[in-house]
């Protein structure tokens, strides 16, 4: 399951159609985390992405390591149905990472450069973060001079919990 393009929908699932929000959410009394990995913190659903007469939906849980690197896990759950629906035919749990090196602008959007890490693989790639829904780019979208892609994909994202 870790090829490059399970790797690519993990970040881009985020990254999918976007799913309802639960009610949880961060405190109203907290302190907002203003730092460039704050905002992706906490709990992520990847929503369903069908491939033929399989599936394949996740979860990310990511905690901030510092101000400009978060690290967690991914769990990946498959189905042998189109529809994510019942038990997983397999579970998989990774180690994942976002590093942040600054950032840039892509599809009218101030995007964030990041080196995203998903087990013993690393590519570079663009997020962004609008309240609680996280894009990132296509696939196979052109890179600019720095290896980073240039372009994001509004359609499809990841929803915090």
């Amino acid at each position: 399951m870790e090829d490059m393009n399970m790797k690519k929908h993990f970040w881009a699932l985020a990254l999918a159609t976007p799913l309802l929000l639960s009610a949880c959410g961060p405190g109203g009394d907290d302190p907002v985390d203003s730092s460039p990995a704050g905002k992706y913190v906490g709990v992520w659903d990847i929503p369903c992405e069908v491939d033929g007469s399989s599936s394949v939906a996740g979860e990310v849980t990511l905690n901030k390591s510092n101000d400009n690197l978060v690290s967690g896990t991914l769990t990946w759950r498959a189905f042998a149905n189109a529809s994510c629906g019942g038990t997983p035919s397999a579970t998989e749990t990774l180690p994942a990472s976002l590093t942040i090196h600054g950032t840039g602008s892509a599809s009218g959007k101030t995007v964030d450069k990041v080196t995203a890490t998903l087990g013993n693989n690393a590519e570079k790639d663009i997020h962004y973060v609008e309240g609680d829904r996280w894009f990132e780019s296509p696939e196979g979208s052109p890179v600019d001079a720095e290896g980073f892609p240039t372009t994001l994909d509004m359609s499809r994202a990841t929803v915090r919990r």
